[in-house]
């Protein structure tokens, strides 16, 4: 087989570097691995050396895909290229196998470029014009970091990259904005830590328990339902910070004795820690597994703030010794094993950081910033059919994690053409499968299911129920709404009923804030709305035999009236007052909306 030809358009680049000053190439394009290609180019500075960048650097353009979602990314040269790691680059090990280039890749693209939109990102679309924009990226970002401005007040604050390179699994932690006084208070440098294995979520865990060096609690974190049940917990040990670890300017510790010399400038004795908390697990748990390190310290959300939460680093397997462990040439007591503890710390040994993220309820719900509202606001939703399950759905994601679900029918196969639940739930209880999906979609998510018609029989479910603030109707029932008038709810509530109307053509929609439910006014508004009604000859035939007609509406119907419902649940939490609204939608696609 014959060499490759050069794409064009890597041609027309190499073309138009020709004269550049401060861009100079080395080496022709090369073909690199499976459909890459890679130039080699010097880099001059603008600005005067520093210790760490070069007034030349050398870098290695490497171009993938192309043609057809080509990427352009740029890496230190393995001959000639920078050593250290500098903020907005990937951590800058050695090369990987073959490669010619160091694994520090630099973070060029602008923040906008994760939504895929060369419009937003200013990226251009072409890929010759592309590599010429990526080297003009390239000189800036050496000048940032020679004049140490690449990281600027203002700038989000950032972690350095692992470096492992590990991305999975994820340990997650819960700090609010509140718990940082909490922490400041705190004059204790270490104590134990409990995690736990999360279902389903391959290597994933939380950090569930805090403790002093004595293994008494000083913080326990509430989780939701699908975490309160987690079997064995796993030990761990924190060690709370000043300030975030970092070797200069810009990476994680890559062994303990690193980590040791950084700790070190905070008067942090890593190696008295490890042999105290080595003694501490050996005292406070029987098993050999081993343990987690947990690296605590205030972090703030933008360069130059003040601190807003404690943010946790953790490292895998902290290499202490256990109660049955035994050395060659070393006595098997206690005294021996803390001495050969606190050798760790000057051990070479690689770290293996693992990585960490903040599952506060405000955290995990950054990209759904208008559900705040929600939390910890109990709500009773009564049906549990697709509309009550795209609703409650809806709610949690947003930020409710206090629900109660009532409903006493079974989920049917036919119900699976627009309901959230799938096959898995089928035969079971809408109500008791509904909270137990919920529960596993959110980890602060407390929903319970209740297999009852309301008003419920049970006197501990109606006083469970009562507790609720919020108490939304998606049955589309009159005789719901007549039951709901005559509970005793025993406190004012914010009532929401919610109704899809025949074929989904319409939607409706009455809340109000009362002690009793206003069931007659609800009923004559709905019944006022000249809405499309129920015609026996489109009433589509489930089975055979006795039957009853089925319900027509598609699946985006229902996910588009639940949406326009789930707004409605928030006006009312927001302005609490008896109104009621007719939307209706069109062939269109337009909605309209009329107040009844």
């Amino acid at each position: 087989m014959g060499t490759l030809p050069i794409p064009a358009a890597l041609v027309r680049c190499r073309t138009l570097l020709h004269g550049e000053s401060r861009v100079v190439p080395v080496s022709d394009w090369i073909r690199y691995g499976n459909g890459n290609w890679n130039i080699t180019v010097d880099a001059e500075l603008s600005v005067p050396a520093s210790e760490l960048i070069g007034t030349r650097t050398r870098w290695d353009i490497v171009v993938s895909s192309i043609g057809i979602d080509d990427t352009v990314e740029v890496f230190p040269c393995a001959n000639g290229g920078i050593v250290a790691s500098f903020p907005h680059q990937l951590h800058n090990g050695p090369p990987v196998g073959q490669a010619p280039w160091r694994t520090g890749k630099l973070c060029l693209d602008r923040p906008e470029a994760a939504f895929g939109r060369a419009a937003w990102s200013g990226e251009p679309a072409e890929l010759t014009d592309r590599l010429i924009w990526h080297l003009g990226r390239l000189l800036l970002w050496i000048d940032a970091a020679a004049t140490d401005q690449l990281s600027r007040d203002g700038d989000p604050f950032e972690i350095p990259a692992s470096p492992n390179g590990i991305d999975w699994p994820v340990i997650g932690f819960s700090e609010n904005l509140e718990d940082l006084s909490t922490w400041a208070e705190r004059l204790d440098r270490w104590g134990v830590a409990s995690l736990i294995p999360l279902p389903g979520m391959k290597g994933g865990r939380v950090v569930q328990t805090f403790a002093d060096s004595r293994g008494k609690d000083v913080r326990v974190v509430a989780w939701g339902r699908w975490a309160a049940s987690p079997g064995n917990t796993q030990p761990a040990v924190w060690i709370k910070l000043d300030r975030m670890p970092i070797v200069l300017p810009w990476s994680l510790p890559r062994t303990w004795r690193e980590l040791t010399g950084v700790l070190a400038t905070e008067n942090v004795d890593l190696g008295k820690i490890l042999m105290s908390m080595g003694q501490a697990l050996r005292r406070l748990t029987q098993r050999s597994e081993p343990a987690t390190l947990l690296l605590g310290f205030p972090a703030p959300e933008r360069v130059g703030n003040p601190p807003a939460r404690m943010h946790w680093l953790a490292v895998e397997s902290i290499p202490v010794a256990s109660s049955s462990s035994a050395r060659n040439g070393f006595r098997s007591i206690e005294r021996v094993r803390q001495v050969l503890d606190g050798r760790v710390a000057a051990s070479t040994a690689p770290i293996a950081w693992v990585k960490t993220a903040n599952w506060a309820p405000d955290q995990i719900r950054r990209r759904s910033p208008g559900g705040s509202g929600l939390r910890d606001i109990p709500v009773l939703i009564i049906g549990a059919g697709a509309l009550g399950g795209a609703v409650a759905e809806n709610l949690v994601r947003m930020g409710a994690n206090r629900l109660q679900i009532m409903d006493p029918e079974r989920l049917e196969i036919g119900n699976l053409t627009r309901h959230v639940l799938g096959l898995e739930a089928v035969g079971r209880n809408k109500a008791t499968a509904l909270a137990s999906g919920l529960n596993s979609m959110m980890i602060d998510a407390d929903i319970v299911g209740h297999a009852v018609k309301f008003p419920p029989l049970q006197d501990s479910i109606a006083d469970d129920i009562r507790s609720c603030r919020v108490v939304i109707d998606c049955t589309g029932s009159d005789a719901v709404l007549h039951q709901m008038a005559k509970f005793d709810w025993a406190s004012e509530k914010i009532f929401v009923s919610l109704a899809v109307t025949w074929a989904a053509e319409g939607f409706l929609a009455y809340t109000a804030s009362e002690a009793r439910f206003p069931a007659l006014d609800a009923i004559q508004r709905f019944s006022s709305v000249t809405a499309p009604r129920f015609d026996e000859l489109e009433a589509p035939m489930e089975g055979i035999g006795c039957w009853h007609p089925v319900f027509p509406a598609n699946a985006e119907d229902i996910r588009m009236w639940a949406s326009v419902g789930t707004k409605i649940v928030r006006a009312a939490l927001s302005a609490p007052k008896r109104n009621c609204a007719f939307f209706r939608r069109f062939d269109d696609g337009r909605i309209e909306r009329s107040n009844v």
